[in-house]
């Protein structure tokens, strides 16, 4: 039972400790098809290949005679780690090489979207997807014919559509933004390909332009409440001075008064919320000056400032709703439209017999994740005992979570008293795929013990050396990370950068290495312009 992670910084000899722990499960047993039950994730076809390529020269190193009088470093290691004679070792690795040569469509190290593309084409028809589908990776080309589909419905065809095209273009005229509605449509119908709004937009796929129009005339009835809710309640401010004779004087500066004032004025301008008189109105503090108290009747004032603050306290939820309601409805016409978008490209997935490469990890979440994992290994025809996933940092969300209930079963079941094992690899800091799903946090929570999938316990190994780079490099880095990490205001990703130093290996300060250079260089820039309170005013 394995479960393992490396917090692996670049240059750290990530793609080394990878291929090692591979070989050393595959070379641990005289049973060439070992190989078979591992299964290697990596993010793009290069590492793919790379890895490949680096385990098959790896094995054709190991299988030569200098082995036994001129070894490798990785072949000592592996030697003492699985306590072999050179010999053994030497045999086994021919014997392995020319095994996953002769089978070598089961060297099982693919992308997530390869693997992905693998269990779709097995579950076809669990799917409701002909068995003979074509992946579309051209994302652009699909949507640009939907959007072209959706606006050739225009007009006397599709009133109501035509409604909702008209809306949006005069948001998009009033925002000053390109006039080219086609243009915009098509850059809001990128979100269909963005797997962190995939599960929002499914719940939407089955609602019809009518239901739109439904939910606009209910947005547009709670923002007229609202707006008539605001008036109404100044108006009895108003009035409650009116029945007890207090005017404009009777509050420091009359800002009190000017607030509720303007605002008994239909469609007034929302007030600033972060004024000093507003927090002496809710701290029960005066509301008068010294100077004034002598002259006004304070115990009177003093009585009515609780209702005062009531007042104060429903306009301000008020408009919190007001711009909520403003707000949904500015982004409605878009949202209809990207729901007619997305009817739009299935009537071409339908017709062409396609499935984009963006909806593989959300057909597998909804469809597939709920099946057990035997089910799934038999029907992909490979049982997979251990599960080694590089650049963990970018594995998408639910990428992980279609992954989670295969590696439990690996892990918490036996084969001749064996548990399978899982090996994380990634780097928190490189992660750069957020717009697509993948979340820093998730590797963070995994190495720091915060989430744990397989209830057992996770080893983490920090690989804190740098082989790529020269000793300034490392040590400019160390300084830089530490600075950046002062700027940041959580705390956890504080610890990531100050605890992300990488140390210059110890082999390389005997070689007699230049220092390294670098050369950095700032960019002036104008400072930008803070808005002072009469410019809003």
């Amino acid at each position: 039972m394995s479960y393992t992670i490396y917090n692996a910084s670049a240059g750290s000899g990530k793609t080394y400790s990878l291929v090692k722990a591979y070989l050393q499960i595959v070379l641990s047993t005289p049973n060439v098809e070992q190989f078979r039950q591992l299964l290697a994730i990596t993010f793009t076809n290069k590492a793919m290949f790379e890895m490949k390529n680096r385990i098959i020269e790896l094995l054709g190193k190991f299988s030569e005679d200098t082995m036994l009088h001129t070894p490798h470093s990785m072949f000592t290691e592996l030697c003492k780690s699985l306590h072999l004679t050179p010999k053994a070792l030497q045999d086994r690795s021919a014997k392995t090489l020319e095994y996953i040569l002769h089978n070598y469509a089961a060297f099982n190290i693919s992308t997530i979207d390869g693997f992905n593309h693998q269990l779709i084409r097995h579950f076809s028809h669990d799917l409701h997807l002909n068995p003979f589908f074509e992946v579309q990776l051209d994302s652009q080309t699909l949507l640009e014919r939907a959007v072209d589909n959706l606006m050739s419905q225009a007009g006397a065809g599709d009133k109501e559509l035509t409604q909702w095209l008209i809306a949006f273009s005069n948001e998009k005229i009033d925002e000053d933004k390109n006039w080219d509605t086609s243009k915009e449509l098509l850059e809001i119908a990128k979100m269909l390909t963005n797997e962190n709004h995939y599960s929002q937009l499914q719940s939407l796929k089955d609602k019809e332009l009518s239901d739109f129009a439904t939910l606009k005339k209910s947005l547009s009835e709670y923002k007229e409440q609202a707006a008539q809710l605001i008036q109404t309640t100044a108006l009895s401010f108003m009035q409650l001075l009116d029945r007890h004779s207090l005017d404009k004087g009777a509050f420091k500066g009359g800002y009190l008064y000017n607030f509720f004032d303007n605002l008994t004025k239909k469609s007034p301008k929302e007030p600033s919320w972060v004024s000093g008189w507003q927090k002496d109105l809710l701290d029960r503090e005066p509301m008068y000056s010294k100077t004034a108290a002598k002259n006004l009747d304070t115990a009177l004032i003093d009585s009515l400032q609780p209702q005062i603050a009531t007042y104060f306290e429903d306009i301000k939820s008020a408009f919190g709703t007001l711009n909520f309601m403003q707000n949904a409805l500015k982004y409605l016409p878009p949202l209809a439209l990207l729901n007619r978008i997305q009817k739009e490209i299935a009537l071409i997935k339908e017709e062409e017999n396609i499935l984009p490469i963006w909806e593989f990890n959300g057909v597998i979440s909804s469809e597939l994740s709920t099946q057990p994992a035997p089910f799934i290994y038999e029907r992909i025809g490979e049982k997979f005992r251990h599960y080694f996933i590089d650049e963990f940092q970018d594995t998408s969300v639910l990428q992980w979570q279609n992954f989670i209930p295969l590696i439990l079963n690996a892990v918490q079941s036996e084969v001749n008293n064996k548990c399978g094992s899982v090996l994380l690899v990634g780097d928190a800091k490189q992660s750069i795929y957020r717009w697509r799903g993948g979340k820093a946090e998730q590797f963070m929570s995994l190495y720091n013990n915060e989430v744990n999938p397989f209830r057992i316990k996770g080893e983490v190994k920090d690989l804190n050396e740098n082989f790529r780079s020269l000793e300034a490099i490392i040590d400019f880095n160390n300084h830089f990370f530490k600075f950046a990490g002062d700027l940041f205001q959580s705390e956890t990703y504080k610890e990531l950068y100050k605890n992300s130093t990488q140390e210059y290996p110890k082999n390389k300060k005997d070689q007699f290495l230049p220092e390294g250079y670098f050369n950095l260089s700032f960019i002036e820039v104008g400072e930008e312009e803070v808005p002072t309170e009469e410019d809003n005013s």
